[in-house]
This record gives C-alpha cells, structure tokens and sequence, in this order.
C-alpha cells in the first residue's frame, strides 16, 4: 500500500510526450474517491500541451486539475502552451490554502504573469510568444459534503448525480469563435470543388486540404484576435497573466451536493470524441459509461476513432489531425461509518497501463 504522497506522485505524470494512463482509490475524512486518469499527445511529433495534477490540500480534500496550453507558431521544446500549462499544474499541485476553486484559479493567474516576465527576460526566442492556457479545476470537500469547481474556456466538467442523470457544468466560451472559422473553411471548400469539377479535374477537395487556403487563415487570424481576455467580456477567457481572467472564470461560489452525486469527468477538450455534444445528456451518459468500463484510454481510444472515420475532415473540419488528449474521472462513495476519520488514508495506485513514450524509453 502506498502513502498519500507516493500515491500523488504517481499520479502526476507530468512528461509531454508519453501516453499515460493510472488509477487511484483516496480516502478523505468521510468519503472514498476511485480515480482514473489518462493523458495522450495528439501528435508523435510534437510534445502535447496538455497537463493534469491532483492533490489533497487537506485530510478532507480533494483536486483534480487538467490545463490545455494553447498552440502556437513557436514548435518546439519550449513551446509556450506547454510551459503555461505545467507552469498551471505545478501551482495547483503545491497550493495549500482553502481558496474556492474559481479563487484558485486566479490565483494561478497572477502567479503566471511573473513567471511570463521572468521567461521572456530568461529566454529571448520566446520574448513575443503568446503563453495561455484553459483549465478546469474541481474539488471533493469530505468535511463541507460539497463539490465546487473552476473553469476557463473550453474545457468540460460533468457530473453523475445518484439517480443516472447528468450535468455539464462548463461552458465552452471558445466553440462560437471556432465555427466561424470552420463556416468559412466549408464555404472554401465547397467553392475549390465546384472550380475543380468545372474544369474537368478529378481531385476530390476536403477541408483538410483547404486548412491553409489564404481565405481560411485570414479568418484564423481574425477570430484569434477577438479571442482572450477583453475588457467588455466579448472574449473566450484564457488563463495567460491577464487580470481580465477575472471576468470569465466559471464556477464563481457554486457548489453541489456529495449526498447528490457519484461521479465526475474533467478532461480537455480533445478528449471529447468527433461528433460527441456534451449538452445532449445521452452523450454524457455515454462518455461516462465508457469511462467507468474502460478508463480514460477507452475513452481515448473512442475519440482516436472518431478521428480514424474521418481522415479528410469532411464530417467534423476541424484545426488538426488530432488534439492532446487529458481527462480525469472520479467516482465517489461515502464511507462507511467505522471507517470515518481512519489514519492513515488508504492510497493503493495502479499504474499497470502506462504506455510505451513516443520516443521509444519506457
């Protein structure tokens, strides 16, 4: 049996490039939490930007966090989304205050601004780089029976309440600022195919082939402008330095009901499956009872698939291949009465899936 501490650190991978996957059964003063979390880079070539953590703050809690860093033009090791988001988990995991999670999560905040200072006076290649990152954040509070969350912009965060039913909690801020770029990646294509057939010419033209028409760039670069933090709250919201972040966090003083619920998913948003609309409560349903049989790898595996069926982008367009991968699932249980307050916590970690990395070392 491992400690509470040894448990942690093995749950919190933290490497960029290897896939991942582990299970863990913590006990808080009252109730049982069995986790399972995963992590997969969309891409054998580049290091994923995505990060999870988890910690116990206290005997009676509990965080899950994942972070998405968001892309950029800068490919390589030190690729800002990547430094933002572990940057991020690495806050989380050493926090020890009792701060709301929507709190926290400004807290990271402010702490990211210096460390961008500090990066870009340490590092001149990354002086104008863009460092940003969306991230949910939830907690299981044993002594309060409350669970609480904070979220920032794309995200998810579901819930399994005792009697089957489920709730999105999140919000995807970013998905409207996406779907123009995507309306305007269809109409492209649709136009390049009617040139194409008009001239006689038998190449088949899908949006993949059009990511990089000049048309669909432009309208890239337009939207990616009105994304972030703005003052009017017209923005997405992303976790990058900015005291705006203030105005888009999710979450705020909300808290739900443990005598409620028995289950929660938190993942990035290329964990969610082509096809899959998180406010349909059948998909909810669906992503969940995955989970629960086959982990946050069967999941993978599943949106891997979508994404398999889909090769062109013709059914989803969409900005990539595939996107990094993160999700953590935790399903909870009250304890029973003669095991409350029992010291120390049990901690038994499994860690039997971890993958081969991409670069061939275990």
């Amino acid at each position: 049996m491992l400690s509470r501490q040894e448990q942690i650190t093995a749950l919190n991978f933290n490497s960029p490039r290897r896939e991942f996957y582990g299970t863990a059964e913590v006990q808080l003063s009252s109730h049982s939490v069995a986790l399972k979390v995963g992590t997969a880079p969309g891409c054998e070539t580049t290091p994923s930007e995505d990060s999870l953590g988890i910690s116990l703050p206290n005997p009676d809690s509990l965080r899950c966090f994942v972070q998405d860093g968001v892309s950029s033009k800068f490919n390589c090791e030190e690729r800002p989304g990547l430094l933002t988001s572990h940057f991020i988990r690495n806050f989380l995991k050493q926090d020890r205050s009792e701060l709301h999670p929507a709190t926290l999560l400004l807290s990271a905040n402010a702490a990211l601004k210096e460390f961008i200072e500090r990066v870009r006076e340490e590092r001149p290649v990354l002086k104008d780089a863009p460092f940003a990152a969306a991230g949910t954040i939830v907690e299981i509070n044993s002594a309060t029976r409350q669970l609480t969350f904070g979220h920032v912009p794309d995200s998810f965060l579901i819930i399994r309440y005792v009697n089957g039913d489920t709730a999105l909690l999140t919000r995807d801020t970013n998905h409207d600022f996406d779907q123009k770029v995507m309306q305007v990646l269809k109409k492209v294509t649709r136009q390049r195919q009617i040139e194409e057939n008009k001239k006689g010419g038998k190449e088949v033209i899908t949006p993949k082939s059009e990511r990089y028409h000049p048309e669909v760039v432009a309208k890239h670069r337009e939207v990616s402008a009105m994304k972030g933090n703005k003052p009017d709250g017209t923005g997405t919201g992303l976790i990058n330095g900015d005291e705006l972040l203030s105005i888009y966090i999710q979450g705020g003083d909300t808290s739900y009901s443990l005598d409620k619920i028995d289950a929660f998913l938190l993942g990035t948003d290329g964990a969610i499956p082509l096809g899959v609309d998180l406010t349909r409560p059948n998909h909810r349903s669906t992503l969940l009872a995955q989970v629960k049989e086959f982990g946050i790898k069967g999941l993978i595996d599943l949106k891997r698939g979508s994404e398999m069926k889909d090769p062109n982008w013709t059914r989803f367009p969409r900005f990539k291949d595939s996107d990094d991968a993160t999700a953590i699932f935790g399903e909870v249980s009250l304890l029973p009465e003669e095991q409350d307050n029992r010291w120390p916590r049990r901690a038994d970690v499994g860690l039997a899936s971890e993958s081969i990395s991409f670069r061939g070392e275990r």
